[in-house]
């Protein structure tokens, strides 16, 4: 049984910080996504890691077992960190990715590569991932984060994967008999493929009310209740929203998110990269 190597991290950052609005200002991230975060890692290990008093936060006996076991992941990081620093990444590095993970990049991708590799000099490009190989075969650019298309699973390096699940807003009511309301993702993408599938196998009559290149557009449809979609699951774990079609047999659908390159790009580099971006995903 393994938590994430980040919600640990994040946890350790609690307990050092004392309080969860400083971890969240250390980590550069909303209080809210730092207590969902020790949410997972509690229902993850099964058991409550700390108590809130008005003395502060105390650890129970798990908590503290697992702050050891932190501690020790936290070194073997730094490790990592310091090994990888001794690649040179230098010059300039034309980097792609889609629409929907910008703002994850400009608050801790690229602050944290920009701190790491100070001689690195990064351009971004944003389309989506099948218009992001093309650019790469034609050398427009040198590296790409891309959504792997489903059944491809040896493409690129393995960043992380992303589960998805139908939802609409917890109050969301819905038979049916009458034609289901959907946020469809617009543009040649393995997500609208995969929500085309779903909507094929239920066999249900459905209305297209919705439709955008950009998931978060997706996801404030459903959250909403203006619409149900196919959307990543650790995007929809708060008490707005609920599962659709949980208990249907159909196919379970993810997003391999993966880091590939140009055949010239160097391995040590792409090595350093693919740590960089592994250790600051949540």
């Amino acid at each position: 049984m393994l938590a994430g190597l980040d919600l640990l991290l994040t946890f350790r950052q609690i307990v050092e910080q004392g309080s969860f609005k400083r971890a969240a200002d250390r980590l550069n991230r909303t209080q809210s996504a730092i207590s969902m975060q020790m949410k997972r890692l509690e229902d993850h290990m099964g058991h409550q890691l700390m108590t809130r008093s008005s003395q502060g936060l105390n650890l129970t006996a798990t908590g503290r077992v697992v702050l050891r076991y932190a501690e020790q992941l936290d070194r073997l990081q730094r490790g990592l960190t310091d090994e990888i620093k001794g690649f040179e990444l230098t010059g300039e590095i034309r980097l792609g990715m889609p629409v929907d993970y910008v703002s994850d990049a400009l608050t801790r991708i690229l602050p944290y590569l920009k701190r790491e590799f100070p001689n690195l000099r990064l351009t971004v490009t944003c389309h989506m991932s099948r218009h992001l190989r093309q650019m790469l075969d034609r050398e427009e650019i040198d590296l790409a984060i891309i959504t792997r298309e489903e059944g491809s699973d040896q493409e690129g390096q393995l960043l992380w994967r992303d589960p998805l699940g139908w939802f609409a807003a917890s109050d969301w009511e819905w038979t049916s008999d009458t034609p289901l309301p959907i946020a469809l993702f617009d543009g040649d993408c393995s997500l609208q493929d995969a929500m085309m599938a779903d909507l094929k196998q239920l066999d249900i009559p459905y209305n297209v009310v919705m439709k955008s290149p950009h998931v978060s557009s997706l996801q404030a449809a459903v959250e909403t209740g203006f619409a149900a979609s196919l959307l990543p699951i650790r995007d929809c774990e708060g008490p707005h929203f609920k599962r659709l079609f949980a208990h249907q047999d159909l196919v379970k659908h993810q997003w391999d998110v993966a880091l590939i390159h140009s055949g010239d790009f160097q391995e040590n580099q792409m090595r350093a990269l693919t740590l960089a971006l592994k250790g600051l995903h949540q």
